[in-house]
């Protein structure tokens, strides 16, 4: 590669992953190759060792160089995005290991009877992924998750837009379906990643797209761009810096900023086939499509729950957890709408179905050796929800369940001003002297927060003898 696998590897130390992506190598070998071929290549290594010397060293320095010394450099974290990288490297190092089985076979069928255990044990071989069913896992004939998002994102865009995506299986997946499909000539699909480089502007020039291309990193970048080019609409997948807000999905896309609908809406004509739940999904590229639709639908949801839009904005939180299990945010604003509504129990129910999704997302991040911000947006999120259960918890009367989310939430973010006040508000005319400290402390973390300012007075005169 002349440098890096991925540029996410740059974000590491040099070998921080290393260990992680070594016990990942251990359980591929253990489930696609089978632990019986490591002690046939161990035996062909001997038997290379004492009859072809030079071949075995050959064959052990290739072995090092594409495995673990490929890991050490890849450096890659090991989360699903960056193993489906790193995986198909893998092949250069089995081709190593099977050809010392294969020596060790020879050897074991030699000593046991000739030709004969060999050609049953290929038989064998040639038959167990037939029967073990990775024929079946493996067969991508009816895979129609990237024909359908690539559609159906193609229908969300408005005519003569231009439709920036960010991911490679995204934008691969509309390149195919634009350049060899012949669909939506009017639209130009823009690769968000590649947007910065001359040949990728340039290749667009001579194909006479009706854009004008630019770096898509900076939010000065961003709006250069979209003054150039003012009907932009953009995939899930899309990564905005401070300042670039996308406005409501319309089926697959997303105005940037914010305007008026045009058309009808696209959502009732997108098609999506197959088993469409993230988790069912026996590869990463697969699973990362379905994720863009929960997160499309999830957007609507909460923009629909903020408007008051109660009925649709269930829909559409509903059939985004449908889509992916994992999808705290879902649960957390389907908590706001019933709380919203009245319904603390329900509420509730839904605030501590999102807590332990957060902490089963917690356990991924850590997993994965995530990058501090995404660490970060993670336990804001999850601190935020914490709050929310909280006040669900007071309305049913239930303080120091309250109470002790309050402080989970302060675990995860202590300058959460809303949790220090609402400690303050549980204890009001009982405990003054938590109270001041609480209201103290909500104003430590936010100057300007009204009632605190309103209402630390008041407490500090209770205070007085």
């Amino acid at each position: 590669y002349g440098g890096t696998l991925d540029l996410l590897s740059k974000s590491y130390a040099p070998g921080e992953n290393f260990a992680a992506n070594m016990a990942v190598y251990g359980r591929h070998l253990a489930k696609d190759l089978g632990l019986w071929v490591l002690p046939l290549s161990l035996w062909g290594g001997v038997r290379w060792g004492t009859a072809r010397p030079r071949l075995l060293a050959g064959s052990l320095l290739l072995y090092i160089a594409a495995g673990p010394l490929f890991l050490y450099l890849a450096n890659m974290p090991p989360n699903p995005h960056a193993l489906a990288i790193v995986e198909p490297h893998y092949m250069l190092s089995d081709l190593v290991l099977c050809l010392w089985a294969g020596a060790g076979l020879t050897a074991a069928c030699l000593r046991v009877g000739g030709a004969w255990p060999a050609v049953a044990f290929a038989a064998v071989a040639a038959a167990a992924p037939v029967f073990s069913g990775r024929l079946h896992r493996m067969d991508r004939r009816w895979d129609l998750f990237a024909h359908d998002w690539a559609d159906s994102a193609l229908r969300s865009a408005p005519p003569g837009s231009v439709l920036v995506a960010k991911k490679d299986v995204q934008i691969f997946a509309l390149w195919h379906h634009q350049r060899v499909l012949g669909r939506r000539p009017d639209v130009v699909s823009f690769a968000q990643g590649l947007a910065h480089t001359p040949w990728h502007q340039e290749a667009l020039r001579r194909s006479g797209a009706a854009l004008r291309p630019g770096a898509l990193r900076s939010k000065e970048e961003w709006q250069a761009f979209l003054s150039a080019n003012p009907k932009t609409v953009v995939t899930m997948d899309a990564e905005f810096p401070p300042g670039v807000t996308p406005g409501l999905p319309r089926g697959l896309a997303a105005p940037v900023p914010e305007r008026p609908a045009e058309g009808p809406d696209p959502a009732p004509f997108l098609v999506l086939r197959g088993d469409a739940r993230y988790e069912q999904r026996p590869d990463f590229f697969s699973a990362d499509l379905v994720e863009s639709w929960a997160s499309a639908r999830q957007r609507r949801g909460g923009a629909l729950a903020v408007a008051g839009q109660a009925a649709p904005a269930r829909r559409e939180l509903f059939g985004a957890w449908a889509l992916k299990r994992r999808l705290p945010d879902a649960a957390d604003l389907l908590g706001y709408l019933a709380l919203t509504a009245g319904d603390a129990a329900a509420a509730a129910a839904y605030y501590e179905t999102a807590a332990v999704l957060y902490d089963e997302t917690f356990g991924l991040v850590r997993e994965y050796n995530s990058l501090p911000e995404t660490r970060r947006g993670i336990t804001m999120a999850a601190a935020d929800s914490a709050v929310n259960l909280g006040v669900a918890y007071e309305k049913l009367g239930r303080k120091p369940d309250a109470e002790r989310v309050y402080r989970r939430a302060l675990s995860l973010r202590p300058d959460l001003a809303r949790a220090h006040f609402n400690i303050a508000v549980l204890h009001w005319g009982a405990d003054w002297r938590l109270v001041v400290s609480e209201l103290e402390a909500a104003l430590a973390a936010d100057p300007g927060n009204a009632d605190a300012l309103r209402y630390l007075p008041v407490a500090r005169a209770k205070l007085r003898p």
